[in-house]
């Protein structure tokens, strides 16, 4: 996984990346050849239509079993495209678990004195529990958008380099023309 990629990005701009560095890596279905460290690069999150099998010297393989997983996260690569969207939520989801345990710890103690501070340390705990809740959601919901954010930028970069490459092959087809 430590294969070095330059593609070209734009006109003098180069997207110089290792497999290891980008956020998910292709898992490639029964059969199927490996594909090249540039086509993962560009193409972070594209998933084949079924049936579709990649070409390959000696025919085709065969298709991918029916829901099929292309991609998986890759490590280190996957949290640091993910942290901006996710750490905000589990930032908070801490934060709420530790309401709800001081909040029990009060209890206890308040168990042992007036009502009113029973009561009180009773709401804290309540309060912590629904933030509790919401937070799980937000992680959840969270993890969504990271994916959705990673394919989002592929396709970004993918279509930045797939632009770069035609206007090249126009300018060298307009030199030999």
């Amino acid at each position: 996984m430590g294969a070095t990629v330059r593609t070209t990005v734009g006109p003098g701009v180069w997207m110089v990346a290792e497999l290891r560095q980008v956020p998910l890596r292709f898992n490639a279905p029964p059969g199927w050849p490996s594909p090249p460290a540039d086509w993962v690069v560009r193409r972070q999150g594209w998933t084949p239509p079924p049936g579709w099998t990649p070409p390959v010297a000696n025919g085709r393989p065969p298709s991918a079993p029916p829901g099929w997983v292309f991609w998986r996260r890759n490590g280190a690569a996957w949290r640091r495209a993910a942290a901006p969207v996710i750490g905000p939520p589990v930032r908070r989801l801490t934060v709420a678990s530790a309401v709800v345990a001081v909040s029990t710890a009060v209890t206890v103690l308040a168990a042992f004195t007036p009502m009113t501070a029973f009561a009180l340390a009773s709401i804290g705990i309540l309060v912590g529990l629904v933030r509790v809740l919401t937070g799980v959601f937000e992680v959840v919901d969270a993890r969504r958008v990271a994916w959705r954010t990673v394919l989002q930028t592929a396709v970004a970069t993918q279509a930045a380099t797939d632009r770069a490459a035609y206007e090249r092959y126009l300018a060298e087809f307009r030199a030999t023309a």
